[in-house]
């Protein structure tokens, strides 16, 4: 018996045909909580006979698309009636989001709804809104020169990267200014611990800050940092990895008007005590203790202003644009400046009078640097220098609930994390790319990148200036040691 393999027959997806009249397509956003999708249609006779009807969507900015089910028994009407549910899954304001509807019959047959695009704004509050190119900017109190301040700091700090390092965003920026923090948790995600002062995601493009009508420092200090972050991300994105920590915010503190003393404090108290860290290090998280990520942060703009004045703007450039190429951390170094970055580390140091030990010889063979995955989408949070948010009218929301839907086409993009920060403390004079600032003037910087850090407590650090980190990591040594003891005693006792 001769066995011949057919090919599978491939499943196509088709627009819907002319005797299915779409009566109903909405999607009304109820921010925060939900975004209910209705859909409703009829059927001429000769029409396929569906008994699946599902949601499609995709949140700009990420990868994968979301399906939503919902069966169809003989005889029903064609009609959806789906919400998500934003306190769960939560979503920012300025969020982009692309949806369709999938139809399917018995038969295997796929029909869908043209694709369309929304984005999810906050509809409780009378916004006004400005846009510029890519640009969005959205503020509810203040008048019109207000909120055009605020997007001159957009522009203008998309166009001194540019100008500086070639690089460019490509896809929308979405800032929404609220006029203080109390009303600004009210759009962020459930828990949110009350010093966060505002949030950024730059895989999704939104940047949520609290910034009050007038507050000029604030403005130029918040703004320019997170439009850094954007930026930055945006023109290094790759499917490998993401810039170094210390890369990322050292740019977005050096690139603010003003710099805060309490990095200044922290750098060089580190610095006298001999606790810098190594810049190895910094290329992930920073350390959750508030005191230690202030020395993160301070040490972070320090490298990165000392890279300036060494190797240009030419060398930044370089280094960021091995990084769109999906290179290591230590191959965008060695790229850009011609060294490594343990090396990078050792001259920065050096160039401060901080003691450094002999680099070890190169092997023949170095050890290959691991691959880092590019982080999932999550709310990056920006410090708040005030241990609770900030007390006083809370501004009271409107009831109106606009929905708005306009087809467009959709591209997917990979992700990664940024955060903010916007202390309020007393600023002490800024530098430029060309002419860095000494070491006693350091840049006010952001929490760490997908996690949360405390603002303003008692640094992790003892009196002789060894980090709480270090000692809890001796700590958890002895504790795994004297574990395995215990069991080595156990196996011996029955072995008797």
């Amino acid at each position: 018996m001769l066995l011949v393999a057919f090919p599978a027959k491939a499943q196509t997806t088709q627009f819907l045909p002319g005797t299915v009249k779409v009566e109903s397509n909405q999607v009304t956003p109820n921010f925060p909580d939900t975004i209910d999708f209705r859909f409703s249609a009829q059927t001429d006779p000769g029409a396929p006979v569906f008994n699946t009807l599902e949601l499609a969507y995709r949140i700009e900015g990420e990868v994968e698309t979301n399906i939503r089910h919902s069966d169809l028994a003989p005889g029903d009407p064609l009609s959806a009636d789906i919400s998500i549910d934003t306190q769960k899954d939560y979503l920012p304001p300025g969020t982009r989001i692309s949806y369709y509807w999938l139809l399917g019959t018995s038969g295997g047959e796929t029909y869908q709804t043209p694709t369309q695009e929304f984005t999810y704004q906050d509809t409780r509050y009378p916004f006004k809104e400005l846009k510029s190119g890519l640009f969005t900017v959205r503020w509810f109190q203040g008048d019109a020169a207000f909120g055009q301040a605020a997007m001159k700091r957009v522009t203008s700090t998309v166009d001194k990267l540019s100008q500086l390092y070639k690089v460019n965003p490509d896809t929308p920026i979405n800032l929404t200014i609220y006029p203080d923090t109390q009303t600004m948790f009210t759009a962020l995600p459930p828990n949110t611990q009350e010093w966060v002062g505002g949030q950024a995601i730059p895989e999704l493009g939104t940047i949520v800050l609290a910034i009050a009508p007038g507050d000029t420092a604030k403005i130029g200090r918040s703004i320019p940092h997170e439009v850094s972050h954007q930026v930055v991300y945006q023109a290094t994105r790759n499917p490998y990895n993401v810039t170094p920590k210390w890369l990322d915010e050292g740019l977005a503190v050096n690139n603010q008007d003003q710099v805060d003393g309490f990095l200044i404090q922290a750098f060089e108290k580190a610095r006298d005590e001999r606790t810098l860290f190594p810049l190895r290090v910094l290329n992930g998280s920073f350390p959750a203790d508030s005191q230690l990520s202030y020395v993160a942060y301070g040490e972070s703009v320090q490298v990165v202003r000392y890279i300036l004045q060494k190797y240009g703007n030419a060398g930044m450039e370089k280094i960021l644009g091995s990084f769109k190429q999906g290179v290591s951390y230590d191959e965008a170094i060695q790229i850009g400046l011609g060294l490594s970055l343990d090396q990078l580390d050792r001259e920065w140091k050096q160039s401060i009078g901080y003691p450094v030990p002999d680099l070890p010889a190169p092997t023949a063979t170095p050890t290959p640097l691991a691959v880092i995955p590019t982080p999932a989408a999550q709310p990056s949070p920006t410090l708040y220098i005030s241990p609770s948010p900030t007390t006083g009218n809370q501004a009271t929301p409107t009831q109106a609930v606009v929905p708005v839907v306009s087809p467009a086409a959709t591209q997917a993009a990979t992700q990664a994390v940024v955060p903010v920060v916007t202390p309020d403390t007393a600023a002490s004079a800024a530098g430029t790319p060309g002419n860095p600032l000494p070491t006693t003037a350091l840049g006010a910087s952001s929490p760490i990148r997908g996690n949360s850090t405390a603002t303003a407590s008692p640094a992790n650090v003892n009196g002789d200036g060894t980090n709480g980190w270090l000692i809890a990591g001796l700590a958890g040594t002895a504790v795994i040691l004297l574990g395995g003891l215990a069991v080595f005693l156990v196996l011996a006792v029955r072995k008797q």
